[in-house]
């Protein structure tokens, strides 16, 4: 309307110029700031408005965003004062040894500054889930971990149900975020398991407390359950645990264990069958037959060790999961190998197991060897060394006796 454009005193400038005066416009629009360069018409001044209303915009925001920053980063910064501030004096009031005190306070600041883990109680907002879907939720974290342990992976499979509610009562992961962090220490009442989810420790075992003559440290990778005795006995620590790295663990709770176990009545069965055979293990364990248990290790518990010393109808429940999950495989089903290998779970001549690791079954054949010497100079004698089980076809027990004995 006015018939002139704002761009026309610059038709014959230099390229360089263009761009920078074009650069300075574009900042003033976001800045609110001041340039020569003026609308020379109705429509170049409308648009002109409409940038100065989004440079508005932009630049209360961008001031707004960096406030907010800075103050919650100074109000951090005057909470660990404050916070160190208060150790100071406390230890100052407590008369503590200096050195110590240097250690204390070295700590602390250390650790201030280590990105923590989000514990599941922080987040507010699971707290309006559903109790069912928090549930399944739970379920989906834990389950992979559980079912690393042979029984509570047969657990997932019996009854999907029980392994919801131990998830349930399962506190939230336990994280140790530096070095030389304690997991639990000798001497200790142990009321729970362990399993280190990623990161590394190490096992101290010291004289003082252990039946070792010299100090012994064993190195515990991901993936390892710690003091799983504490499930099964009243047990005491033996060492000292102490991560390396930082760490992820899942805690196992004992008597929340039982009391899931205790709601079904075939995983109750198993269980408790577990736990008998897992505690005669530790009575047992010991020189000469093997090492001294400890809270890494108790002689004899694998799983085929345990589940092969339990009674007749508990490794046929077992064995008949295991060729449940065998029958799934394409190459299994319908095969004459699976009835045969069914036949010989029901009969008690084998037991089978689902190696988890190699997903593939195990099958186990109980075997007894006895060896009967006469000194050449004695008579013959006869005696009785085995009997049949009844009730169950093809099996024996070993039973000695000599004539007359009863």
């Amino acid at each position: 309307d006015t018939g002139r454009q704002w761009i026309w005193p610059y038709e014959n400038a230099h390229f360089s110029y263009l761009y920078t005066t074009s650069f300075h416009w574009s900042m003033a629009q976001m800045t609110l700031g001041a340039v020569e360069l003026m609308p020379s018409n109705s429509a170049e001044r409308l648009f002109n408005i409409v940038m100065l209303l989004l440079g508005l915009l932009f630049s209360s925001t961008l001031v707004s965003s960096l406030s907010a920053t800075l103050i919650g980063y100074q109000m951090q910064k005057r909470e660990l004062r404050d916070n160190m501030r208060l150790l100071r004096q406390y230890l100052r009031e407590r008369g503590v040894d200096s050195q110590l005190a240097l250690q204390v306070k070295k700590q602390v600041g250390n650790r201030a500054y280590i990105t923590q883990r989000i514990p599941e109680e922080k987040v507010l907002a699971l707290t309006l889930l559903a109790p069912s879907l928090r549930a399944d939720l739970r379920l989906d974290i834990f389950k992979v971990h559980l079912r690393s342990h042979p029984l509570l992976r047969l657990w997932s499979n019996v009854s999907l149900a029980t392994v919801r509610d131990l998830t349930g009562n399962l506190s939230d992961f336990r994280f140790m975020h530096t070095a030389r962090d304690e997991l639990f220490a000798a001497g200790a009442e142990a009321t729970a398991a362990y399993y280190l989810i990623e990161g590394k420790m190490k096992y101290r075992e010291e004289p003082d407390t252990s039946v070792l003559r010299v100090r012994r440290e064993t190195e515990v990778w991901e993936g390892s359950w710690l003091c799983e005795a504490a499930l099964w006995t009243d047990w005491i620590h033996v060492g000292t645990a102490v991560a390396v790295s930082p760490c992820s663990i899942m805690v196992v709770d004992a008597d929340k264990l039982m009391q899931t176990a205790a709601k079904n009545r075939d995983i109750a069965q198993i269980t408790l069958q577990y736990c008998l055979v897992y505690h005669q293990c530790v009575q047992k364990a010991g020189p000469p037959r093997s090492s001294w248990p400890n809270d890494l290790n108790v002689a004899e518990t694998d799983w085929p060790d345990i589940v092969t010393a339990m009674e007749s109808n508990m490794r046929i429940t077992i064995g008949l999961d295991a060729l449940s999950q065998l029958s799934a495989l394409p190459s299994w089903k319908g095969t004459n190998e699976l009835e045969q290998l069914r036949k010989e779970i029901l009969d008690g001549t084998s037991v089978v197991l689902w190696n988890a690791a190699d997903k593939r079954p195990e099958r186990f054949v109980c075997v007894t060897a006895l060896r009967i010497e006469r000194d050449q100079d004695e008579d013959v004698f006869l005696t009785q060394i085995a009997k049949r089980d009844e009730g169950t076809p093809h099996s024996t027990s070993a039973a000695v006796e000599l004539p007359g004995s009863l």
